[in-house]
């Protein structure tokens, strides 16, 4: 870890150049741009309400972590409303009440999914500048409950359309029944798509959203359902389910889900200890498939993005895999000097993420636009496409190990 703590300053820095980053990101409308072009020096404005959604949620754990906690209330505040003005209400008067993201063009533009859904979940559960409280609550416990709406049996959730209990003709696997809830038409489906296009990522999304908001409302359903899912995919990727050009996005959202649970479920040891093998055996994945070596070895070869993702799981997974060890209480035999060796092992994989994402990151030089200073290229070399999701992760990548290492020096 001692390399790491060395990078201290340098992650500091990162996060405040990426904040003055976003800042130049904002339009006028207090929204987001999409990307930032250096070669024509000219923001790209272009609809997508997942990396919308998910960089408004990135914004708030951003200035929760820096000195002035407000600064980006007014983008999160315009984003957050414009989406949650397109929710729909189901099951009015049940009790188990929910929402979703409606569809098509007087919606998203777009199918709405699990996903969309996680979003707008996470960025209402890390905004702390809502100015209603108890609706923010109550939208919280409505998104997270569509979700659970759209849960089957095997703990696997159906990716896109709303309904009660509904299978279409390719989907054998029946969605949960919530009781005393009406069955709804289904909302939105593209007959060329498979209802669970896209589960590699928005499962672990999804799950990961239903974890954090168990956090904040302390319903046990969530906790229940989100730990149900993360068993549901490892099945599926021990199957070899999971193609392995994915591979490093599907580990980021199932290293935190499989993290956030992990974190709240201190009463279930057993719970807890099957989390740890399932965020060892993924990671360990990771690093054998040789990513970080290639990342090490080749940087001018790798793309930004997947190099945040990987960083952003990685974080997640080395702070859960300390609390095991902790909890554990290994003391000094070959158990914890195994535990401890691979920690290292992570924290070194993180190191190369780390320096690999410095270099990235966009510098003030002649002849560099000035709104282009803080953000992420495409890869180290090509600065074009500095997109809002990008920034986000590293972000939120960085805030949470300099969280680890605060615990570290604690300890």
């Amino acid at each position: 870890m001692e390399a790491l703590r060395a990078l201290r300053p340098a992650l500091n820095s990162s996060i405040i150049a990426a904040a003055s980053w976003f800042h130049n990101a904002t339009a006028s409308s207090k929204r987001l741009h999409y990307a930032f072009h250096p070669e024509s020096g000219r923001w790209e404005d272009r609809p997508c309400p997942i990396r919308d959604m998910g960089t408004a949620a990135d914004l708030a754990v951003l200035q929760r972590h820096l000195a002035d906690r407000r600064q980006f209330d007014e983008v999160i505040e315009s984003t957050v409303q414009h989406y949650t003005g397109l929710l729909v209400q189901r099951g009015e008067g049940t009790s188990h009440p929910f929402c979703y993201l409606a569809a098509g063009r007087r919606g998203l533009g777009e199918g709405s999914s699990v996903a969309h859904s996680a979003m707008l979940l996470l960025g209402l559960a890390a905004w702390e500048g809502h100015p209603q409280q108890t609706e923010r609550r109550r939208l919280m416990a409505q998104l997270a409950q569509g979700i659970v709406q759209q849960q089957r049996k095997d703990g696997s959730l159906q990716a896109s359309a709303w309904g009660g209990v509904y299978a279409a003709p390719h989907c054998t696997r029946q969605l949960i029944a919530i009781p005393n809830l009406p069955p709804f038409r289904q909302i939105y489906f593209e007959p060329e798509n498979h209802f669970d296009s896209g589960w590699q990522l928005y499962g672990g999304e999804a799950a990961y959203a239903l974890a954090v908001a168990y956090g904040q409302l302390g319903d046990g359903r969530l906790l229940d359902a989100a730990s149900h899912a993360l068993w549901a995919y490892r099945e599926m990727y021990q199957r070899d389910r999971v193609d392995q050009e994915e591979l490093v996005f599907f580990a980021n959202w199932q290293l935190q889900a499989a993290a956030a649970v992990h974190r709240h479920a201190a009463g279930d040891p057993d719970l807890r200890r099957g989390l740890a093998a399932y965020l060892r055996e993924l990671q360990n994945d990771v690093i054998e498939s040789r990513f970080f070596a290639d990342v090490a070895a080749a940087p001018e070869r790798q793309a930004t993005v997947e190099v945040a993702c990987a960083l952003e799981g990685l974080v997640h997974c080395l702070q859960a895999s300390l609390a095991q060890a902790a909890s554990e209480q290994m003391g000094s035999g070959g158990a914890a000097a195994a535990e401890s060796e691979r920690h290292q092992v992570y924290a070194d994989c993180a190191l190369v993420a780390v320096r690999f994402l410095l270099e990235a990151q966009v510098k003030a030089a002649p002849g560099v636009p000035g709104a282009s200073v803080g953000g992420f290229g495409h890869t180290q070399r090509a600065k074009s496409g500095q997109r809002v999701d990008v920034t986000g992760h590293v972000v939120c990548a960085f805030i949470k190990l300099l969280e680890i290492l605060d615990q570290q020096a604690e300890e």
